[in-house]
Formats: structure tokens, sequence, C-alpha cells
């Protein structure tokens, strides 16, 4: 039997531990399959088991197996099973145009990329194959491409055929006669030049791209063929605004069937959501969901993934933040992050503001330079007993810095600003009149009982909207200021008292939280250290005038502050 068809068959049986994003894909298998007919597909058994056999040809470069054929594992079988067996009946051209494979650190992820990469340019009958391998620096790039080369010339050691066809790989290409096809490595500007024709186009370790500029120049030069590949390969990152991470959820959008996309093929290997919470993620029989080639020669070895995280523990979080991000393909910030993502995602609630008119409310005002994000925050405390506080976070962009911002804060503004999350003023500086408006607007809305601001970029606003009749005080970004409400926040986070809109720019904004302690143990945010956090920013601020209101002696019936604040 086909390796691919057995790995089928164990996961959908539950014979083998994968994470429910592998369940899916190999699901979406099954569903085609059924649905071809009325999809206008077909599955090309032999088309898929050429290509099998031909990567089989190949052999590893590196490590234990160096110089060993190629003995492919379920997961990279399926992979190639799927990719090259889906066909469109129209055309008798392959289906899929992009494979997305996130994995672990030493699942042999390049030297598998490196393997499609041939297959793609010498071995498809693709007249002229262009093949590009890009990555964030040239240095990652040539990885791959020295993998390609050096398969390629164990080839011509032990094939007279490919040694006629294809000359001796050189610093920079391997090109064959035969079909004048090529390979070749790409710099970040180089992808930007007239006259590529991509057929195949490998991009390593997408986490690591400040945008998504290389992804899509590709995608853009491969319209004249008419079965290119895009091949994606990376492990997980620390920015959930990055790039890739958006696309990794659009992927999973595509399997949950929340978008629609045949001609994309994702594997995304981890642990499971519910393992993420706590220490659950510690025991090492979970690992084999997140490492598919773990105990193989020349793959992952269990002894080592538990000394690594063991070591990893004894330095620190930031340290174990790395190893769960390498080799379990956590996202998690890999500074110190203040609340964790597992956390905070528990917290997205749709809320309906409708029923919270002419509640009591407080805001929180974090205005950056003009040419930066601002962020306006309003909070609605509990009336009821075991009522959660709720809170709602505008963000404003200049319009025309927009595109300079997303590459400076590895960020996906305009897809958030399409999504209405966040709302762009024109021009290339921050309009405070639609930061005004707003505000106002909210504090007829809401019984607005004060706005918390830093002094910092504020004060033609501060003198408008006290001029308008709204109360607003400054608050210094000092722990002795922030502790009491970075405190409470952490309480109600706990007791699951906080709820915000379902909104990817605030998870994205609280991963980038650090914190400073001082000697006596109060704390602020460590804007040094610490990404964009404008939003969570006016969020301390709003709490912190919440406060400031009790401490003078306003009440609720829900909830008294434990906290000693001073100002």
């Amino acid at each position: 039997m086909i390796q691919a068809k057995k790995y089928i068959e164990d996961v959908i049986n539950d014979n083998i531990l994968v994470c429910k994003n592998i369940k899916m894909s190999i699901e979406k298998h099954l569903y085609l399959l059924e649905h071809s007919e009325e999809k206008g597909i077909y599955f090309d058994e032999d088309a898929a088991a050429e290509a099998i056999d031909t990567f089989k040809r190949f052999r590893h470069t590196k490590g234990d197996a160096a110089k060993a054929l190629f003995q492919l594992l379920g997961w990279q079988e399926f992979i190639l099973y799927y990719t090259f067996g889906w066909k469109v009946k129209a055309t008798k051209k392959r289906l899929v145009r992009t494979v997305y494979v996130e994995v672990p650190k030493k699942n042999g992820k390049t030297e598998y990329a490196g393997g499609v990469g041939n297959l793609m340019t010498f071995f498809d009958g693709e007249n002229g194959a262009e093949t590009y391998i890009a990555a964030k620096v040239e240095k990652q790039a040539k990885i791959c491409f020295n993998v390609m080369a050096e398969m390629v010339k164990m080839m011509r050691m032990e094939s007279a055929s490919v040694r006629r066809t294809i000359p001796a790989p050189n610093s920079t290409r391997i090109f064959s006669h035969e079909s004048n096809s090529f390979v070749t490595f790409l710099s970040k500007d180089s992808l930007s030049a007239e006259g590529i024709n991509t057929h195949c186009g490998i991009v390593d370790e997408l986490h690591a791209h400040k945008d998504g500029s290389q992804v899509e120049n590709i995608e853009t030069s491969m319209v004249a063929r008419s079965q290119p590949l895009l091949f994606i390969i990376t492990t997980a990152g620390s920015s959930l605004g990055s790039y890739c991470y958006q696309y990794r959820n659009s992927c999973i959008d595509v399997l949950k069937g929340i978008k629609e996309d045949d001609t994309l093929l994702s594997m995304i290997y981890t642990l499971d959501d519910e393992y993420l919470e706590g220490d659950k993620w510690e025991d090492p029989n979970l690992w084999p969901m997140a490492n598919p080639s773990l105990g193989i020669v020349g793959g992952v070895s269990l002894e080592n993934l538990i000394s690594s995280c063991q070591a990893a523990k004894n330095l620190g979080v930031s340290k174990l933040n790395y190893w769960k991000t390498r080799h379990l393909n956590f996202w998690v910030s890999s500074i110190s992050s203040w609340v964790t993502d597992e956390k905070w995602k528990k917290l997205q609630k749709p809320i309906d503001w409708k029923g919270l008119q002419n509640r009591l409310a407080f805001g929180g005002l974090d205005l950056s330079s003009k040419f930066d994000l601002s962020a306006w925050a309003v909070l609605i405390p509990p009336i009821e007993d075991g009522e959660p506080f709720k809170f709602k976070i505008t963000l404003y962009l200049p319009e025309d810095n927009i595109e300079n911002l997303e590459r400076e804060h590895k960020a996906p503004y305009r897809d958030w600003a399409a999504k209405g999350l966040i709302t762009l003023t024109p021009g290339n500086v921050i309009d405070y009149a639609y930061i005004r408006k707003d505000i106002l607007k909210d504090s007829e809305y809401f019984d607005l009982q004060g706005t918390g601001y830093d002094r910092k970029f504020s004060t033609r606003i501060v003198s408008d909207l006290t001029d308008d009749g709204l109360e607003l005080n400054p608050l210094s970004q000092t722990t002795t200021v922030m502790n009491a409400p970075i405190t409470e926040i952490e309480s109600l986070i706990e007791l699951g008292l906080i709820e915000y809109d379902i909104s990817p720019i605030v998870r994205w904004m609280m991963s980038n939280v650090a914190l400073y302690t001082d000697t006596d143990g109060y704390k602020k945010v460590n804007r040094n250290k610490s990404g964009k956090v404008d939003g969570i920013v006016g969020l301390l601020m709003s709490f912190a005038q919440y406060l400031i209101w009790r401490a003078k002696g306003g009440d609720t019936s829900a909830y008294k502050s434990s906290e000693i604040f001073y100002v």
C-alpha cells in the first residue's frame, strides 16, 4: 500500500496522534473524492504514484540519513499524493497551486522542500521551468538551494542521463540543458524584477518575513504557467500580527469551510488548543501530535526534546516560549508576555453594545505621534454579581502611512482596516478630529464619568475635549500609577470577568505586552521591550480612571476594588 493511503486511514481511524488541523486536511481529501464529479475534478492515482516514486530517487544530504534514499514518511507522502494527484477535468492540469506546511524544527522540512523543488524543476515535464527559493534573507534561501544542489550532485553520480542533461550546479544556479529549466535563490528585492516566470516558488520560514510581499510577488509571477506550485514551509512564530499568522488563520478557515479554496493544501502540525493550557503541553506523549517525524533516523529525537525542554525551563520564560514555538509550533511571544494568548482569547465574545446604552463608562486615550497608531478605549464596569467588565477599543492610523507602518510593525493593518478594526484618517498624519468625534459620540451614548490620558502627544485634543465639557485626567505611565489597574485586570482575567469583542488586533496587542517590575514589586508596561500595545495601554488607563472614580466614592453594586490606588 502507498504510505499516503495508510496515513489517511491511520488519521481517520485515530491510529496515530495528530492535531485537529491535520485531521481536517485528511477529511478534505475524502470530501473532494466524494464531491469530485460536481466540482469538475478527479484524482489521478498514476500521477500521484509517479511523483512519489520519483521523489524516492532523491537522497538525503545531511545528518544520520545523509546519502540514504528518501524513505518517505506517511505525512510527507500524503503531501505529494494530494498535490500531484488532484487534477481539473477540463484541463487535465493539477488542481493544487499552493501548499502550506507548518511543522516544528528538525522534522526535515528543508530537505523535503528541496526534493519538491527538484521534482517540480526537472521531473515535471515543464519546459523552461523556473524555480525560485525565497526567504527573509539570502543566507536562509541558500540553505534550501544548497540542499537541492547536493541532491542533484548525487543524482549525477548515479545516472548518466542526469549527467548529460544537468551540468554540475554552481553556487547560484542549477540548470537543465534538456528542458531549459533552472533553480536559483532570491534576495527580497530581486523578486520584484520583471521577467520572472515562476513554475515553482519555495518560500522558507514564512514566520520570519516582515510582510507578504514575497508570497504575493511569486503568486503574481505564476500567472502564465498552467500548473505552478507555491510551496511554503515554516515553523510557528512569535507575532500574532505577522503576515504568516494571518496566512495560517486563512488556511484554517479553509479547512473549517469558512472560506473555500480547493487549490490550497495546508498541513499545520501543532498541539490542539486544549493542551495549550497550564502544563498539559509538558506531557511528551502529546509531542508526536506536533512532530510527525518524531523518532525516525535523522528526524526528531524524543530524548533530545525532553532534555532541551528542561534546559529551556531552567533559562526562564523567554527561552521556554522560544522552545515551545520551535518544537511544538505554539504561536507565543518570544518576550515574557503579560497574559498568555490561551487565557486572553477565551475572553473574546460578541458584545451587544446597543444593550449597554447609558451605562456607566470610563475612557482611556493613548495617542502616539501623528504618524503612528493611536487608541481610544471605553470600559463598562459591571452592575450585577458575576457580570464581567466589558471594553471596546477603537484604533486610528493615517491612511497614507499604512504601508510603511505595516512593514515597520509587521502587522496586516490594511487587512484589519478592511474588516473595520482600524479607522483610517486621510493623509499621512492622524486627524485628531476623527478621534474627538468618536469620543464625543461615546460620551453621549454612555454615561462617561471620565477619561485617563497620557500627557504625551495629547495637548490639543485634551484642550478641545475639555472645552466640550468632558472630564480628563492625566495619568503618568509609572509603576505607581499603572500597578493597580494591571493587578486588578490580572485578577479579573483569572476569574474570567473581562470580555471584549472578537478582535485579532486586540489579541495581537496583548501578545506584545511585556511588563517592567520595580524593586517594590510594582508593575508597568515596558514599552521599550513591548511591540505595539496602544490599545492595551488605553484599556489600562480606562481602568485606572475607573479606580480613581472608586477612590473618590463612586460605587457599583457588583464590584469593589481591593487595591489602594495612588495618583
